[in-house]
């Protein structure tokens, strides 16, 4: 029997979601964990598998629609069979729509997924929705207008004139200024695929329009000149930006910030770095020395566990295993993929499932049980030549880690002046579970492991 299917919950803190592509058409028959479409979640574009077996009679969203989860998406039934009384109620908005997969468990810790530095504790699960969809299911999508582009009239990839691209794709054409309803479509379907907008790029950039001659001396030139003011141009949040935007807020008002700055000797962890990728040189691997951070941090926090803590309303939780969270840059925002017991692990596995996880992270393919649970987070924006910041706390752990640039300068060693190279490190601390000798004493403990990085072997 035909029934009507809502968008599913992904996830515990989803409160909308992006429907990013469809992967079945009207027609199609649908198996059990038949992929059905992608779904752009708070946290990234995740697979929403089919827990019913049937025909898919009818679309309900466009893609590209944004819904609260269990809004009407599709209708599922049999082949043949008649819809008409399904339409009329989505039309009514009086349709309430079947359960399209069971609920997303919820974390097994009371932490909540860190999203973004400053994220806070999920919400409580959004009851299911019945309203109508956003976007009208009868009515077609316009076909937009035709498009000029570097000089040249462009055509749209869709049958329908629906740019069809992965949120990667769509990323990459608003940071590079690539209007996609011009760019053709090579991917399967005549879908846009990375490659089509690195050929747009790869264009000549038309010439640009010769400067005017500049008025003679004797003329008189207005201040106003024929410059044009463009208004902003508006861009949509994503999920993952509104999340970030309300978790940041949430804990800048509610987390009682304090910090703490250290200056390390930094040519001892470089050295051990050079080392160790010296001794890798014949495997391919190397470390990074934010993989040798992480681990000494990982120790610190052994060592010194009152920092290893997280504020829980009406009791402090003391952590028993240390999770680092590390703060990975992506187009939309920031996540933050958690290394478990970073503690146990040696630094070549630390940076092997760092980079596994961040690669995970920019392909928006990291799993909420990745980004969930951390104890303490790292954030680093050395490569991009910052000494130092103070960065947001990613509640609900206790403190996180800021690290600025290795930077080179002359420093006194002996009692005499000599190049060296120096890093700053600032903590930012939760005072309601991390006081200031607390926090001092950890940072002194993290200096010694990283000016002495054979000390974790001890």
């Amino acid at each position: 029997m035909a029934k009507i299917i809502g968008l599913p919950k992904l996830s515990p803190t989803m409160e909308e979601g992006t429907l990013a592509r469809w992967a079945k058409k009207e027609g199609d028959a649908i198996g059990i964990d038949d992929l059905v479409a992608e779904i752009e979640t708070d946290k990234a574009t995740m697979e929403w598998r089919s827990f019913d077996k049937g025909v898919l009679l009818k679309v309900l969203a466009p893609e590209g629609a944004t819904l609260k989860p269990e809004q009407p998406v599709a209708i599922f039934g049999n082949a043949g069979e008649d819809i008409t009384a399904l339409l009329a109620q989505v039309k009514s908005g009086a349709a309430g729509a079947a359960p399209s997969m069971p609920d997303a468990p919820k974390p097994e810790q009371p932490h909540s997924a860190p999203v973004a530095p400053g994220a806070m504790t999920p919400s409580p699960n959004t009851p299911a929705s019945t309203a109508r969809p956003s976007t009208p299911p009868e009515k077609a999508p316009t076909a937009p207008p035709p498009v000029v582009q570097n000089g040249v009239q462009q055509v749209t990839n869709g049958h329908d004139g629906r740019v069809r691209a992965s949120p990667l794709v769509r990323a990459l054409a608003r940071e590079h200024d690539v209007d996609l309803r011009g760019v053709q479509g090579t991917g399967p379907g005549g879908r846009i695929i990375k490659r089509d907008v690195d050929e747009v790029l790869s264009r000549p950039k038309p010439a640009p329009v010769a400067e005017a001659k500049a008025p003679a001396a004797h003329v008189f030139v207005p201040l106003q000149t024929s410059f044009e003011r463009h208004p902003p141009a508006e861009q949509p949040l994503t999920q993952m930006r509104k999340t970030i935007a309300r978790r940041l807020v949430e804990s800048k008002q509610n987390v009682p910030h304090f910090y703490l700055t250290i200056d390390v000797d930094a040519d001892p962890i470089n050295d051990a770095r050079a080392r160790i990728n010296a001794e890798l040189e014949k495997s391919g691997e190397k470390v990074s020395v934010n993989d040798l951070l992480i681990k000494a941090c990982a120790i610190a926090l052994r060592r010194v566990p009152a920092v290893n803590r997280s504020f829980a309303g009406d009791k402090i939780l003391q952590h028993q295993v240390v999770d680092i969270s590390v703060a990975v840059a992506v187009p939309d925002g920031l996540l933050t993929p958690v290394v478990r017991d970073a503690d146990r692990k040696g630094v070549v596995e630390i940076g092997r499932e760092v980079r596994e996880l961040a690669k995970k992270a920019r392909d928006k393919k990291l799993k909420p049980e990745e980004m969930q649970g951390g104890t303490f987070s790292i954030s680093n924006l050395g490569m991009f030549g910052i000494e130092d910041f103070s960065a947001v706390i990613n509640p609900p752990e206790g403190a996180i880690l800021a690290v600025g640039v290795v930077r080179e300068e002359p420093v006194v060693k002996n009692g005499a002046v000599v190049p060296g190279r120096r890093l700053r490190m600032t903590m930012s601390c939760d005072h309601r579970v991390v006081d200031g000798a607390v926090g001092a004493e950890w940072l002194a403990a993290l200096k010694k492991i990283i000016e002495a990085p054979i000390t974790m072997l001890m």
